[in-house]
């Protein structure tokens, strides 16, 4: 018989997946309408080379936006869950980086939005520490349910 933590968890990471997928969809788009200004604010961290800058800004948004469909409709979770843990470690290092040496610069993480709201680089390691949690829980789950993978192997026992 299955207990309640065998019940509870398969909806637990099913809701870490929608969120953390969401908040990359939602990510990547927020930086598509200003990609000018998120080239800049990637320049500003002065941590990827000047020739990368504009290549990096432009690219990131669709790699964000990708990995986040990726997750909500339940494919490849591990390898885009990965994904996920590698960019929120080297955004975290980024803002650290900036934090450690007394930089004020913008986040950029929701395009303009965490910076009109004067959001501290405290704040968003914060949140950004929550995400990473989050994202390893999915890469290291054993079985991810409700997933377009599980739904699969379900029709081919039948």
């Amino acid at each position: 018989m299955a207990s309640g933590h065998d019940r509870i968890v398969p909806f637990g990471l099913l809701a870490l997946r929608l969120v953390v997928g969401g908040i990359f969809i939602w990510a990547g788009l927020a930086k598509m309408p200003e990609l000018e200004l998120f080239a800049q604010i990637v320049r500003s961290y002065d941590i990827v080379p000047e020739p990368l800058a504009v290549p990096f800004a432009l690219a990131l948004p669709w790699i964000e936006i990708s990995t986040g469909l990726c997750l909500v409709i339940g494919v490849w979770i591990r390898y885009s869950a990965m994904i996920v843990v590698l960019l929120m470690l080297s955004f975290m290092g980024a803002l650290a980086w900036g934090l450690y040496y007394g930089a004020d610069l913008p986040c950029g993480c929701f395009g303009l939005g965490d910076d009109l709201r004067n959001v501290s680089i405290a704040e968003v390691l914060v949140r950004n520490t929550f995400i990473l949690a989050a994202a390893s829980s999915l890469v290291y789950a054993r079985h991810v349910p409700f997933s377009i993978r599980e739904a699969f192997k379900c029709a081919n026992t039948l």
